[in-house]
């Protein structure tokens, strides 16, 4: 009998060239795929919540994946987790309902953008966080940052290489959170165009160094200009934190992540 399985997923992505599989490189759904399909003695395809990029790493990632090996779902994380490289662990497995899917049963998504200020690189935090050589102004940006709370069209916080015909997301919280030089930015939303969080993060830098002016947000927002922000930044810093599948529990996140 074919049962559906659900994995919540986390992965360090310094070393693999991104979620999606592809034959020449290394990948997080590629290593996955192959661990199952030895379990299976099988082909086993996995389907995820959306694509990371290469570097980029995940606290929540969801994906699911059909099979029929007689395993309780509280058996398969473990099992699991002896196949796989050590940067990937399966958090989570339990059994799906049959038209449940990882994509487009996705309600939202949080995203967590690590970095620090600091003039002299930190060697072991290359990999999971970008440095910044400039000083800050953190209010600047935190109310910078409120900016993009609402539905727009963000084709403005997006690259050329963007395949989405509709651009227009919904944002219910983005934030600035600060701890002496260690800085990141935490977004929640219906969904995310290509690079767009690492879009919003460049501008919100080049807001704070005073680069741009505090409202460049709102005029990106209001002509899709994509010269008018900032750069988009490296993906060692970014994570996908959590993925949401009813509107209640984006809700109560939203809720209990609220600031004033």
């Amino acid at each position: 009998m074919v049962k559906r399985y659900g994995l919540l997923i986390e992965y360090d992505g310094a070393d693999f060239y991104g979620w999606q599989r592809q034959q020449e490189f290394r990948t997080v759904q590629g290593e996955i795929e192959t661990a199952l399909s030895r379990m299976a003695k099988e082909p086993i395809e996995l389907h995820g919540s959306g694509r990371t990029d290469k570097g980029v790493h995940a606290g929540g990632q969801f994906a699911h994946f059909d099979w029929t090996v007689p395993i309780p779902a509280q058996d398969l994380t473990r099992a699991l987790n002896a196949k796989l490289p050590r940067d990937i662990v399966i958090l989570d497995a339990k059994e799906m309902p049959s038209d449940f899917h990882s994509r487009y049963d996705c309600k939202g998504k949080v995203y967590r953008y690590r970095f620090y200020t600091e003039k002299i690189p930190r060697a072991r935090q290359s990999r999971y966080a970008l440095r910044v050589g400039w000083d800050l102004d953190q209010e600047k940006m935190a109310r910078a940052a409120k900016s993009f709370i609402g539905t727009y069209d963000f084709k403005g916080f997006t690259s050329a290489r963007c395949d989405k015909e509709i651009t227009v997301r919904s944002v219910y919280h983005a934030s600035i959170h600060r701890n002496g030089n260690d800085w990141e930015f935490i977004t929640a939303g219906s969904g995310y165009l290509y690079n767009m969080v690492r879009v919003m993060v460049g501008t919100l830098i080049d807001i704070g160094r005073g680069r741009l002016e505090e409202d460049v947000i709102q005029q990106i927002l209001e002509t899709q200009d994509r010269t008018l922000g900032g750069k988009t930044v490296t993906p060692e810093g970014l994570s996908l934190e959590k993925v949401f599948y009813s509107a209640e529990e984006r809700e109560a996140w939203t809720r209990s992540n609220s600031i004033d």
